[in-house]
């Protein structure tokens, strides 16, 4: 068999960067693999999609336009890229007087800022052993880190460090601590300020109670231990805090659940009763 129509792709493909990727430099040459039938190449660029997608060849071209160029190499230099912003980009193919439209592609680059603290800002119920970890701001190699329980007056817990992780040490259950992230790059940003709550110190009523949970959290990656022994359980995978018969309640997936420490079962020796309540999906 042959075939002697247009060949089947003609779309450029393989952008660089790749589509939706992170970017760490301030200028970039775009590039893609040109479609057999091109013989020139349309370029268009800016900071909307829209106005990228919807751009085309009767609109005026320029430096300062969103329709750049129309040119044979399958590669277009931009300088002067802006941290925090997502860019979008389209590669028309032409054979005159035949036009292929291209996808819109994208990359972004991360703010000067570092982003995405965890515990998460707000957190409650966070574990008294838990670290700390951020996205690094654009191009940041090193960090200064300062913790502690008043928002206003935060020492330095650590200077320099390579990582964007951090070990505040044990904290203390029940308590509401503020950190900050000072950011090394081409000059020094400051993050915001973030916060978390611990859990809370919950009094032993019962010392035959060997462990309550009751799922009523609502948030975090922590099942409480209402008993008051500290068996506090870890949900592992990503089960999904819901609405319960009475109060909250988990949602399980198959392959989710929650890690009860050793402990909690160790002092059992004889006979255990267990009390849940589960719905099963229909």
């Amino acid at each position: 068999l042959s075939y002697d129509g247009p060949p089947s792709n003609l779309r450029a493909t393989n952008p660089f960067p790749a589509d939706d990727a992170e970017y760490d430099e301030l200028w970039v040459s775009l590039s893609w693999d040109a479609a057999p039938a091109a013989a020139e190449h349309d370029v268009y660029f800016g900071t909307n999609f829209d106005d990228v997608n919807d751009a085309n060849n009767l609109d005026p071209m320029g430096e300062g336009e969103i329709y750049k160029a129309r040119q044979t190499d399958d590669f277009y230099d931009v300088c002067d890229l802006v941290p925090g912003t997502t860019y979008y980009w389209r590669i028309d193919e032409v054979n005159d007087p035949n036009l292929w439209k291209g996808n819109v592609w994208s990359f972004w680059l991360c703010t000067w800022e570092p982003t995405n603290p965890s515990p998460p800002d707000g957190a409650t119920w966070v574990s008294p052993y838990t670290d700390l970890s951020w996205s690094a701001g654009f191009q940041a190699g090193k960090h200064e880190v300062f913790f502690g329980t008043d928002p206003c007056s935060l020492p330095q817990i650590a200077k320099f460090t390579g990582d964007p992780t951090c070990d505040p040490g044990t904290l203390l259950k029940d308590t509401t601590y503020y950190w900050q992230v000072l950011e090394y790059a081409e000059e020094k940003t400051l993050g915001p300020i973030w916060s978390f709550t611990t859990l809370p110190v919950i009094p032993i009523t019962d010392p035959n109670l060997v462990g309550w949970w009751t799922f009523d959290e609502g948030e975090g990656t922590y099942a409480i231990d209402w008993s008051g022994h500290g068996n506090d359980g870890t949900l592992i995978g990503d089960p999904q805090w819901v609405t319960g018969q009475v109060g909250g309640a988990l949602k399980f997936n198959g392959a989710e659940y929650v890690e009860v420490p050793a402990a909690a079962w160790s002092s059992v020796e004889k006979q255990v009763t267990i009390a849940f309540w589960a719905y099963g999906d229909p």
